[in-house]
């Protein structure tokens, strides 16, 4: 719904949002389904979570609470199941410009993409030692918009495509 008089062609609008549109209302919003609302997100998973748990865990013994190295690692690791999380955004959700995010990071000697490197390679490590899950669906995990950036990134951590290195990681024994 929107407060504003219907332009001459509404088409744009119902393409944009795949719905019906209503101009003229009291406000501006969106009416969701329940649906839709309580529909669990294909990336979402009790095993995924649990993941994520164990990966801050460490990092929080690494690196600390106050560290703006963990901050921004959190926020990535909030952000990738929406795709590859930017600078702007994190900034955002961190609360301060973009420049100001930057300034902390090189006083700790990284960069924006320094972290994002770091928190893919992590999560791409316990993802693949995890054989329920795919390929296809460890590069979405991890905010690829397409599988050979995946394969090449996993090739640049580990020395090899994430399949050999998934075999590999099966072949070791447990510590």
């Amino acid at each position: 719904e929107w407060t504003f008089a219907a332009p001459p062609d509404t088409r744009p609008y119902q393409a944009a949002f795949g719905c019906p549109q209503s101009f003229e209302q009291a406000e501006n919003r969106f009416l969701f389904s329940t649906e839709i609302l309580t529909a669990e997100l294909p990336t979402e998973s009790a095993m995924v979570c649990e993941l994520h748990q164990n990966v801050l865990r460490e990092q929080m013994a690494r690196m600390g609470f106050a560290s703006i190295q963990y901050r921004v690692y959190t926020e990535i690791l909030r952000g990738l199941r929406y795709g590859e999380p930017r600078l702007s955004d994190i900034a955002r959700a961190m609360h301060m410009s973009e420049r100001t995010l930057q300034r902390k990071l090189k006083q700790e000697d990284l960069t924006y993409q320094d972290v994002l490197d770091q928190t893919r390679q992590e999560l791409a490590e316990q993802y693949l030692a995890n054989s329920a899950l795919s390929l296809m669906e460890i590069s979405q995990l991890l905010g690829f918009l397409d599988l050979s950036n995946f394969y090449r990134a996993t090739k640049r951590w580990f020395g090899l495509p994430p399949g050999k290195y998934r075999n590999q990681l099966e072949r070791q024994p447990f510590t």
